[in-house]
């Protein structure tokens, strides 16, 4: 562990999530859910295992919301700050006027499809198919 080589070394914890034994943290997703709950309580002790190995140690905890922090049992929550860690949508934006020049005879602009990967089925977009499977 950082403690341990260096000893003086602030340590900062990242505290997405501790999981809890109801609907709030476990089988909230239909499409992860698990149905057959029995051996839970180990499991989410495991998932909780690295906040309980480091939360001794740590200096303090960043949580994104307000709602994840509250997950953490007390003496952990004390250490943690709410720290949003989204994108300020008023200082990085797109540049409407953003040229991408690749080379002399080729330049990009946000007018021009790029894509990676094979294309969605016809008459669909891969915006749409996630969109719609995150609303099932």
């Amino acid at each position: 562990m950082q403690k341990d080589v260096w000893p003086n070394a602030k340590l900062g914890l990242y505290c997405k999530l501790y999981h809890l034994d109801s609907g709030e943290t476990v089988n909230f997703d239909p499409e992860f859910s698990t149905p057959d709950l029995s051996g839970n309580a180990l499991r989410l002790r495991l998932r909780n295992l690295n906040n309980a190995l480091h939360f001794d140690i740590g200096d303090t905890g960043i949580s994104s919301t307000q709602f994840q922090a509250a997950t953490f049992p007390e003496p952990f929550r004390d250490k943690i700050s709410v720290i949003h860690d989204g994108i300020d949508t008023e200082t990085v934006k797109p540049n409407a006027d953003a040229v991408l020049k690749i080379s002399d005879d080729l330049s990009v602009t946000r007018d021009d499809e790029v894509s990676y990967g094979s294309r969605p089925p016809s008459g669909k977009t891969w915006k749409q198919i996630y969109m719609d499977e995150a609303r099932e």
